[in-house]
């Protein structure tokens, strides 16, 4: 089933409307620790010797750490145009998020900002080279994504939801096509959430016989049965066991590690029209650090661009002799190019998360007139988001 999208303007106009949704991260120290991962979603363990993220999790604080993930997850995302290729083209525009490996995620409860918003679509990447080998010989999922949905054609309705989600997970081998599970919940007020059936039709043999050709053949009677049901997803006995629980849990997961990934100032590298998005910390200098051999960009006076970075408050002394504190605030350039490329940095209250208009399925509308795909539909999202005014003072 493909996603269309209707003509977004008014969202568009809300955008450079709206007040900030959040407040530019603090400058200082970085915020407290988040809640340890649900044991039955635990965090992947990072490699001995591996860079280390800063206390919040969220936020790329050593550039290995980085550079480890982003050329297997542009490469993942390339792949999956073979098993999806909707959703590869929306999150190549949208950016694909990389977190670090200290990362983690409440699996029981979503946060409040995802329930208050309900974003559009999301994905995110899990590396497969750190994480834990299965006794099972299972491998895990790479890429899992979700997107919402007014309504599906052959999804059962969810009435009294607020939204509807395509959840996704696609699993890669050495190579080859991608192997993915797909199924769909429905969000309710508070956070509940419902495992939806699809519609199907199923052949199903009769305890009965009907006559072949002329003679005494016989052969056994098929019908074709169209009904709801639960699809399929695992073959790990424990999200047989309690299958309505797991999809829950999988969409909590993923979903909050999205949401927790647009807490912070955005950046998100373009190469060969395929996006990749991940924090960097604004303070102690580390955009400078990241980013320190970008190309070379001069003022008009000759000296180098400075990148965009938290500038601290502090006092300055006018020519009059008196001083002034300057409020902390943020400036420098927020385009460049970085070893090829395409940089651009976001900050939170004009992340893609706030981009919350739900799909079409394509399977409903027999004319596709005033509709448009995805992929072009996060592209007028994107272009807004980051060409709308950023809030420059730093609290």
């Amino acid at each position: 089933m493909s996603a269309i999208f209707t003509r977004f303007r008014g969202w568009l106009a809300r955008l450079f409307r709206r007040a900030p949704a959040s407040a530019p991260q603090a400058l200082g120290r970085p915020a407290a620790p988040p809640a340890p991962a649900a044991p039955e979603a635990p965090p992947a363990q990072p490699r001995r010797g591996a860079p280390q993220a800063l206390a919040d999790g969220q936020s790329f604080y050593h550039l290995g750490d980085l550079l480890e993930q982003l050329p297997d997850c542009r490469q993942l995302l390339r792949r999956l145009r073979r098993g999806d290729s909707d959703a590869a083209r929306y999150h190549a525009v949208a950016g694909a998020r990389i977190l670090p490996h200290t990362s983690s995620a409440d699996a029981k409860e979503l946060k409040p900002q995802f329930l208050r918003v309900l974003p559009t679509a999301g994905m995110v990447y899990f590396p497969r080279f750190n994480a834990p080998p299965r006794a099972d010989d299972m491998i895990p999922a790479s890429l899992i994504y979700f997107q919402r949905f007014n309504s599906l054609h052959n999804v059962e309705p969810a009435t009294g939801s607020i939204a509807v989600y395509r959840v996704s997970l696609a699993y890669f081998l050495e190579s080859g096509r991608p192997a993915l599970i797909i199924y769909h919940v429905a969000l309710y007020p508070g956070g509940d959430i419902r495992f939806l059936r699809e519609y199907s039709v199923r052949i199903v043999r009769l305890p009965r016989w009907h006559k072949v050709g002329s003679g005494k053949g016989r052969a056994p009677t098929y019908v074709r049965q169209a009904t709801w049901v639960y699809p399929d997803l695992w073959d790990d006995a424990k999200a047989a066991k309690n299958p309505h629980g797991a999809v829950a849990d999988v969409f909590r997961l993923v979903a909050n590690f999205y949401d927790a990934s647009n807490d912070d100032f955005q950046i998100r590298a373009e190469r060969d029209g395929v996006s990749m998005a991940f924090n960097v910390h604004m303070g102690k200098g580390r955009t400078a650090y990241f980013f320190k051999d970008r190309d070379l960009e001069v003022t008009s006076d000759g000296r180098r661009k400075r990148i965009f970075h938290a500038v601290a408050e502090h006092p300055r002394t006018l020519p009059d002799g008196s001083t002034t504190m300057v409020a902390a605030h943020y400036r420098g350039a927020r385009r460049f190019n970085w070893h090829g490329e395409s940089v651009v940095i976001t900050p939170p209250e004009n992340a893609m998360r706030q981009f919350n208009v739900a799909a079409e399925d394509v399977e409903r509308h027999n004319s596709h007139a005033g509709f448009m795909t995805g992929a072009r539909a996060a592209a007028m999202a994107r272009r807004g988001l980051e060409s709308a005014p950023v809030n420059r003072r730093a609290t």
